[in-house]
Formats: C-alpha cells, sequence, structure tokens
C-alpha cells in the first residue's frame, strides 16, 4: 500500500473531486484507503486549494482516523456561512446536495422555508441582472412552465423548483408545454436563445420546465446582439452567419425547439466541434443538422421553424408516445 497505483490513486482523486463538489461549505477533505497493513490518506485543504498524501502504518492510521472522528477535528464538521442574505429578508437556507455545474454558475439544491429550491451560484465576470429581470417579467404575466423567482443578491439567485432532468420520460405532452411555452414567450417578444435537452426539467407534477434563462432577451431593438447558446442547436440563420452578431427572433428557438425534439426522440451523439475558428465550427453543425434533419418529417419541421407555425409544429410533438 505504501505504493498506491497511479491509476487507484487517480481514482480516489476523481471521488474527492465529487465529494469536494457536493459539500460547498466543507473546508477540508480526507479519504482513507488501507489493506490491513498500510494506511493510504488523501487530504485537501479548500482554502488553499491544495491535495497532500500520507501513508503510514496500519496502527497509527487507525489512531489517526479514530482522532479525527472524535476530537471535534475541521474534517468532520462543516465550517463557513450557513445561511445567505439577499435583497429581501434574510432567510436561513439548509444546503441539500450538488445539482451541476454550467458555463456560468454552479447549482445546488436547498430547503428554504420549508421549500425545495435552488440557488445558482454565479462564476466570477457572470451576474444574475438579466435572468432574474427575464423570470420576473415573465412570472408576472403569469407564464407557466418556467422557474419561479424567489430572491437574488450580486451573486446568487434563488429559483424554485427543483426539476429533473429529463431523459427517457420525455413524452407527448413534455413537448407539447414547451411549444406552447415558447409561443407565450414570444407573443411577450422574450427569446430564450438556449434551447437543449439538458435546460429541460420535468417537476414533480410532470411538468415541464425550462431552465437556464441567462442569455435569454426581452424586446430586442434593431441593433445586432453577440450570439449566445449552445453551437449544436444554433439556429440556421445563426449558424450561417459564422455565430456572429445578428437579430434575436422567434425562429431561432423553433429551431432549438426541432433540433432538441430529434435528439431526444432520436439519442445520438452531437457533432464534434472541430477546434478552429467560429466559422469551421459553424459549417460543421450545418453538416451535421443537414444530414439527419433530412426526412419529410423533420423537412417539414424546419420549414415550419422558419414559418414560424407553432401548429405545424405540433407534428413534431406527436413522435412521442402519449
Amino acid at each position: 500500500m505504501s505504493d498506491l497505483a497511479d491509476e487507484d490513486k487517480g481514482q480516489l482523486l476523481d471521488y474527492m473531486n465529487i465529494l469536494i463538489q457536493q459539500q460547498p461549505l466543507r473546508e477540508y477533505f480526507a479519504l482513507f484507503l488501507s489493506d490491513g497493513f498500510y494506511f493510504y490518506v488523501m487530504a485537501f485543504d479548500r482554502k488553499v486549494n491544495q491535495y497532500k498524501e500520507f501513508t503510514t502504518t496500519f496502527k497509527i492510521g487507525l489512531r489517526l482516523f479514530w482522532v479525527l472522528l472524535n476530537d471535534g477535528s475541521p474534517f468532520t464538521k462543516m465550517s463557513g456561512p450557513k445561511s445567505v442574505n439577499f435583497s429581501t429578508p434574510t432567510s436561513r437556507i439548509c444546503l441539500k446536495m450538488y445539482l451541476g455545474t454550467g458555463l456560468s454558475s454552479t447549482v445546488y439544491m436547498i430547503d428554504k422555508d420549508g421549500v425545495p429550491s435552488a440557488i445558482k451560484i454565479f462564476k466570477q465576470g457572470f451576474n444574475p441582472d438579466n435572468e432574474v429581470n427575464i423570470l420576473r417579467y415573465l412570472n408576472e404575466k403569469m407564464i407557466q412552465n418556467i422557474p419561479t423567482y424567489i430572491a437574488h443578491d450580486k451573486k446568487s439567485m434563488i429559483i424554485t423548483p427543483v426539476g429533473e432532468k429529463i431523459s427517457y420520460q420525455f413524452r407527448q405532452h413534455h413537448a407539447l408545454q414547451l411549444l406552447n411555452l415558447l409561443r407565450c414567450i414570444h407573443n411577450e417578444e422574450v427569446f430564450h436563445r438556449d434551447v437543449r435537452p439538458s435546460n429541460i426539467l420535468l417537476d414533480t407534477s410532470d411538468n415541464v420546465i425550462l431552465a437556464d434563462w441567462g442569455s435569454a432577451i426581452r424586446k430586442p431593438s434593431n441593433e445586432l446582439v453577440p450570439y449566445e447558446g449552445t453551437i449544436s442547436f444554433a439556429s440556421p440563420d445563426i449558424l450561417n452567419n459564422n455565430l456572429e452578431s445578428h437579430h434575436s427572433k422567434a425562429s431561432d428557438d423553433l429551431h432549438s425547439f426541432v433540433r432538441t425534439l430529434f435528439i431526444l426522440h432520436n439519442p445520438r451523439d452531437l457533432p464534434i466541434l472541430p477546434d478552429e475558428d467560429l466559422s469551421t465550427k459553424a459549417q460543421s453543425v450545418i453538416g451535421y443538422w443537414n444530414d439527419k434533419l433530412d426526412g419529410e418529417l423533420w423537412t417539414e419541421m424546419v420549414n415550419g421553424a422558419s414559418n414560424q407555425d407553432y401548429d405545424v409544429l405540433k407534428k413534431c410533438c406527436y413522435v412521442f408516445n402519449r
């Protein structure tokens, strides 16, 4: 055990990284591994972002393990703030679990006043203002199938419900809910700009929730706006413009909707984007979708998206079982 194989160390390191993500309030972590003769210990200090490893005898390792569990060690207790202050009245928040990390934020499940909710902790360089404003506006308009805004500060936002990511359980009524949602927000001149499978959640009542409104835009002016979204689901107009600044419109969301439904109905790998300029990436995605959406139904759906014909687009919802 004194010469722990690199492969075994790598597996421990992977597990340690999972623990670090799932326990954001803990500062110190320790993993023990023994073969009955030696103890291998891997430790991590979040404050200095540093790993350390030790090897000792079984007897000393067991004693160390006992001390950590029974002597008030920082390895066995949480540290850091237990509440978060928002612009609304202060609330105590119970952190439940890590949910995931995206481009702009890390998301955790929390319990706020007895209600399961999600808190988005935004990374440096990002702030919640745009997403907050969009959600508050749509919540006031009583738009369904979107997160409900609860509170925010300069670096965080709390929303509800906590949804389950969709996969095999996606059905016809989910697709119709999503299409109706897009019709509703487009009537309000709001464009999501990042419709894709990983942004579609299901609540506990089996209703669709479209998440991640950070790229959304409301009542865009005639000025060009920088492209934001996921390249693999971008619309033909955006791709043909080489992912440069463009005029946001409803058809962009609808093309992403068609491509999302195609992937959910025909699970497969998305295009591998070349490590080159945006123009080359765009051409790669264009080629991928030209090949995949060549059947009669999907060709009709592409045309329906371009024409912003929501009634025609209902047809692609019917490919899912009830």
